[in-house]
């Protein structure tokens, strides 16, 4: 059986990105928020203005 030769592409590190979503930084910011990685150690206030921009609303 031959092998095929299977092209691969590096990914940006941000799926959202590689699949050309608009916001994919804002989905990406999301996604580590939900998954704990950006707010160990971070007041809860800290952690609301990461996942706002920065802004309040």
């Amino acid at each position: 059986m031959a092998r095929k030769r299977i092209e691969v592409e590096a990914g940006s590190g941000n799926v959202f990105a590689d699949l050309g979503y608009p916001d994919a930084r804002e989905r990406s910011l999301k996604v580590e928020l939900a998954m704990g990685r950006r707010n160990r150690g971070q007041s809860p206030i800290a952690v609301s203005r990461l996942s706002s921009g920065g802004h309040w609303q």
